[in-house]
């Protein structure tokens, strides 16, 4: 597909295909992290025992682990016994394995390579007793490469994992693979995960824009943060918990995308919210339940202030002098965005700038890019090497509700994600 806006004619077959999956259990998709640091683990895994009735958990993976913390935590929170399980491709489909699995009231997956996951158990009884676990009411959940699999598209990483750079280079890398209906606990939506640590913003547009055009589906992608967790009722309400963010980029009437082989992506006017915990959010019809009380209201056409005097500039994305983040005006640029050592701290440079000043603007940059302001403050994005490329940009000018917690999280809705071709090839 090139240049027109991205087709929103499956739109209703979707909706309707999403209302036919009647949602009977509960899903919780944690982004990747070590239970053993922090008290996040006991809100999100104490939520999965609650749900699950203090009944019997069964924790699956593809691969042995030397050590797991993970059955401690939860006996330690209630549940009524605990088995961990290999399901590789020699018993994925026995029938012990699918007794040991169908018996459980909560089934958490492990972390790994959810490429495992797909090849393996695909067609076979682990994936028939995860379902039948979860129409009986029970609980369903993962954690990272577990999450992956957790929603009605999984990235499947069957080629290797996607980084971001290689997709700001190849909207149609090798590595963008894609597995729909591999278990589709959660209708229309795509999670991603480990989401601002590795800044896979990028990438994540780019696998919104793949699935309209290749699968001719509107997915919402869900960028869940380590140690953190979107937790789902039947009743279709998230809980956000933990101790980051979840990420939200939802295609609109506005959207448009170009995604071709050899060429940098362009995806324009995606929508944009940040939701740290303490918010719930109607996963039907994407509307917020409930936001915690920082987050405040931004009247509609709200402007941010003038920081700081102003000289036309051009910043190197790739430079290693001066700092990493620059202000103008109104607009902060990041540098050496995913080449850093501080990714996850470069992404939240721009979510917090955005975040505390309406209608603010963030560009993340990185080597082979620039960002130049002229005289009459227009922004122009070019390359400097001879690779192409493109950059992403988060628009801060339709924000409705903003706020930033105490632990500084930033809470952002409204906001507009870009994808920018800083130059093509040849030119």
């Amino acid at each position: 597909m090139s240049g027109p806006r991205i087709s929103r004619l499956v739109t209703l077959v979707m909706a309707c295909l999403a209302s036919a999956v009647s949602a009977q259990g509960y899903i919780c998709a944690e982004g990747g992290g070590n239970p053993g640091k922090g008290s996040w683990a006991e809100e999100v895994f104490g939520w999965m025992v609650e749900k699950g009735g203090r009944g019997g958990v069964v924790i699956i993976g593809a691969v042995p682990l030397d050590s797991d913390e993970r059955p401690a935590l939860f006996t330690r929170l209630g549940a009524s016994g605990v088995v961990s399980l290999v399901v590789d491709q020699t018993n994925a489909d026995s029938q012990e394995t699918y007794d040991a699995i169908a018996s459980a009231r909560v089934v958490f997956i492990r972390g790994g390579d959810q490429s495992r996951y797909v090849n393996w158990w695909t067609g076979t009884k682990t994936q028939k007793a995860i379902k039948d676990v979860y129409a009986k009411g029970g609980v369903i959940a993962g954690t990272s490469a577990g999450c992956a699999v957790l929603g009605e598209i999984t990235y499947d990483a069957k080629h290797g994992g996607l980084s971001p750079i290689d997709i700001l280079h190849d909207a149609r890398h090798a590595d963008l693979t894609l597995t729909p209906d591999f278990l589709g606990f959660t209708p229309g939506v795509l999670y991603d995960t480990h989401f601002t640590e590795r800044g896979r913003l990028p990438r994540l547009a780019a696998m919104l824009a793949v699935c309209a055009i290749d699968l001719k589906r509107e997915i919402v992608g869900l960028g869940v943060d380590p140690r953190t967790a979107v937790c789902v009722g039947p009743d279709g309400v998230a809980e956000i918990r933990g101790e980051g963010t979840v990420t939200m980029l939802r295609i609109v009437d506005d959207t448009v995308a170009e995604v071709e082989a050899g060429k940098p992506p362009s995806v324009r006017a995606l929508a944009y919210s940040q939701w740290p915990a303490g918010y719930r959010v109607d996963v039907k019809r994407w509307e917020v339940v409930s936001r915690p009380d920082y987050v405040k209201h931004v009247p509609a056409g709200s402007k941010s202030g003038v920081y700081g005097a102003f000289t036309p500039v051009t910043i190197d994305g790739g430079g290693a002098d001066g700092e990493a983040v620059q202000y103008l005006r109104d607009v902060s640029v990041v540098r050496r965005t995913w080449s850093g050592k501080q990714i996850a701290e470069a992404m939240r440079a721009g979510q917090l700038w955005v975040s505390s000043g309406p209608g603010s603007k963030a560009f993340y940059i990185d080597e082979g890019a620039r960002v130049t302001v002229d005289g009459e403050f227009k922004m122009l994005v070019g390359c400097t090497g001879e690779r192409a490329r493109s950059v992403v940009l988060l628009r801060g000018s339709g924000i409705t509700w903003a706020g930033i917690s105490s632990t500084e999280q930033p809470a952002i809705e409204g906001a507009t994600l870009d994808v920018v071709r800083a130059c093509e090839a040849g030119k």
